[in-house]
């Protein structure tokens, strides 16, 4: 109303320094501006009548004050989630990725825990009881482990006179953003080699005799992949031959030729016998034994 004189009220008590607006007939958006603490009302006065409080009450309350976490360092597969102390009155909320997980624990004026958590990125927002909510600056990531995926040799063994063994080592998947160090049980501080993820099977070719394994990393965490597989160096066969028994005959006899053949090396064998005058050959595939 013109002619009314409109001061604001702190806790029932005039300002220092006085806030007061004239009135100009019409709505005054924004009349007041309060920055402090405390329950506001406004008191109308026109000349020297008695003053009138105005309906209506505002209440400036106080935010949360920001707590750190326990530990915000990242963390591999799981990792407790807690606030080094807490305020009576106070809701505090766990939130994954920004999205409310259910999870709220009331402060007690201690340490509170919302125990170990999955991978994740967490943050905690802490709600007064008078609805006034401020989301803590502290927040901790649980990084996962990273895939587990099977090792497959497409063979196991190779000759030790071939240049190249021909073994190859699939693992048969990666993540992109991780690395996969293949290791040998008799090293497992120096790698044989590194690949980086590409989402789809890494091959390693040409491996030597040994037991292989592969540490894939990311973000930090390591986990083993989920098998190893062993690359055996085959030596040479050998083969030695001789007459038994009967080694020589006279012309037109009846008697009978055995050759003996002893080996060494992996059954089964494929060799042949060649008869040095005539160059007949008698083939043995796939004979069972070394003699």
């Amino acid at each position: 109303e013109i002619g009314v004189v409109y001061e604001l009220l702190q806790n029932g008590l005039s300002m220092s320094p006085v806030r007061v607006v004239n009135g100009t007939g019409n709505s005054m958006s924004n009349a007041f501006t309060a920055t402090q603490i405390g329950t506001y009302t406004v008191r109308a006065q026109r000349g020297t009548c008695d003053p009138v409080m105005m309906n209506g009450t505002k209440y400036l309350r106080d935010l949360p004050i920001q707590i750190p976490f326990k530990n915000n360092s990242p963390v591999c597969n799981t990792g407790e989630i807690a606030l080094v102390t807490s305020q009576v009155g106070v809701t505090y909320k766990l939130l994954k990725d920004g999205v409310d997980t259910g999870l709220a624990i009331n402060g007690n004026g201690g340490e509170i825990s919302f125990g170990d958590r999955e991978p994740g990125l967490y943050t905690v927002e802490a709600t007064s009881g008078g609805g006034c909510s401020v989301l803590m600056n502290d927040s901790r990531t649980v990084n996962p482990l990273p895939t587990a995926y099977s090792l497959s040799l497409n063979k196991t063994t190779y000759c030790e006179s071939a240049v190249n063994s021909g073994v190859s080592l699939t693992l048969n998947g990666s993540e992109t953003a991780t690395s996969y160090r293949l290791y040998k049980t008799t090293d497992s501080v120096n790698p044989v080699n590194m690949l980086l993820g590409t989402g789809g099977a890494l091959v390693w070719n040409n491996l030597e005799e040994g037991t292989y394994y592969v540490i894939a990393t990311a973000n930090g965490c390591s986990r083993e992949m989920a098998n190893r597989r062993t690359v055996t160096k085959l030596q040479p066969p050998t083969a030695i031959i001789y007459a038994s028994s009967v080694d020589r005959k006279c012309f037109g006899s009846a008697a009978d030729f055995r050759v003996t053949v002893e080996l060494t090396g992996t059954a089964p064998f494929n060799f042949k016998v060649i008869n040095n005058v005539d160059a007949s050959v008698i083939n043995v595939v796939g004979y069972g034994t070394t003699s």
